[in-house]
């Protein structure tokens, strides 16, 4: 049977919440994020949705210009909401990443784009019978993705912010130190290790790599410093670590010596660009 959801329309959504449509035709939404920075330093957070529909009805309506897709941001830590209106069914939206934080929720529809549009239904439940037309206005939907959740990019944008490379001509060629003093991490990389950062860091297929060590040490002793009681609330980073690792629903362990939880911390923390993005890379070569 038809779902009660179905009950605010008068004719068939193309929805995988629905089957109204019983011919295997599907609108569903992937997206991707990646974090970006302009000359002035400002970020903006850039989904990239590509969108799946192949029900040749809706598609001639797309292409005539009949339809559009709407595609809808909205993020309930910061009461941020959007509406993005597109021709084709690949496209990108740019944000502000000040307008965003924790996680944001995608959806998209196509919706007719004027006045007085007759289809004729193809692929529809037999309760609609075998030829279905319906007249539509500009802006009924015509079909509606599932909501698509993201976590927000944080060990890239809260990486930027809070840790700060430094080259140390005091340190020792191949090593580091990390200081947690002040607001920002201050990482003291000898001649050496500072060079190979440069190379890892500029490199998007070694990137990763940084994520599971150098970046992770940091990271591990924030959280050893946050355990040990210290009086390092005060600053940007501890505030920071503190409020993702309660809203992961994590714990700080309660013994500052032991460096395996700190660090399995750590490594969750930053899975999204270290381990897993490792791990997703070599899966997207194999399956190439």
């Amino acid at each position: 049977m038809i779902l009660t959801r179905r009950r605010s329309f008068t004719y068939p959504i193309l929805s995988d919440q629905s089957n109204d449509y019983i011919d295997g035709s599907v609108f569903d939404l992937e997206v991707e994020s990646h974090v970006v920075e302009s000359a002035s330093q400002v970020q903006s957070i850039v989904l990239s949705y590509k969108i799946r529909l192949s029900n040749p009805v809706l598609v001639d309506a797309l292409l005539d210009k009949n339809a559009q897709i709407l595609v809808e941001v909205n993020c309930a830590a910061t009461w941020f909401r959007m509406s993005h209106c597109s021709a084709s069914l690949e496209d990108e939206i740019s944000i502000p990443a000040s307008l965003l934080d924790g996680a944001a929720y995608i959806s998209a529809s196509l919706v007719v784009a004027r006045d007085d549009f007759e289809i004729e239904f193809s692929g529809l439940h037999s309760e609609y019978g075998r030829n279905f037309r319906y007249n539509f206005d500009t802006g009924m939907p015509l079909a509606i993705s599932s909501q698509y959740s993201i976590e927000l990019e944080f060990a890239e944008v809260a990486l930027r912010n809070l840790i700060h490379i430094r080259k140390s001509v005091s340190e020792r060629h191949d090593a580091f130190s990390i200081d947690l003093s002040s607001n920002q991490i201050v990482v003291n990389m000898g001649i050496n290790f500072h060079a190979a950062w440069g190379i890892l860091y500029a490199n998007e297929e070694q990137k990763p790599l940084l994520y599971i060590s150098i970046y992770k040490d940091c990271v591990a002793s924030a959280v050893q410093a946050l355990a040990s009681n210290e009086e390092v609330e005060e600053f940007l980073w501890a505030r920071t670590f503190r409020e993702k690792i309660e809203l992961l629903n994590l714990k700080i362990p309660s013994d500052p010596t032991d460096w395996n939880a700190c660090n399995e911390i750590a490594l969750t923390l930053l899975g999204e660009k270290g381990v897993r993005k490792i791990v997703n890379s070599a899966a997207q070569v194999v399956g190439a």
